[in-house]
């Protein structure tokens, strides 16, 4: 999911991760992949995120699902793999959901 400015500031604050940039070389090759999401470098590979389907809080938890790993140990190479999820969760404040954004 392409992640709204609000949201991302949430991740941020959070999570303590960002966005790639906009301007970042790969993004378009990404996109053209895997869709439009907002990406996430973090030390275990790339990421996107989702909303969780939990009963009672759907439409507030985002999860971070993993779409490459790094392979190798300088973390210079990534390899793409089928999305699973990862435990990185968010509960989004309720004045960052927007679906009407979303759709």
């Amino acid at each position: 999911m392409k992640l709204l400015p609000d949201q991302i500031t949430q991740i941020r604050d959070k999570k303590g991760i960002e966005p790639l940039p906009g301007d970042y070389p790969p993004l378009s090759e990404l996109r053209r992949i895997l869709g439009d999401h907002t990406f996430y470098l973090t030390a275990d590979g790339l990421h996107i995120w989702e909303y969780a389907n939990v009963p009672g809080v759907e439409d507030q938890l985002i999860i971070a699902l993993e779409v490459a790993s790094w392979t190798n140990k300088e973390r210079s190479e990534l390899a793409a793999h089928k999305p699973y999820l990862t435990e990185i969760t968010v509960m989004l404040d309720s004045d960052a959901i927007d679906k009407a954004a979303l759709a």
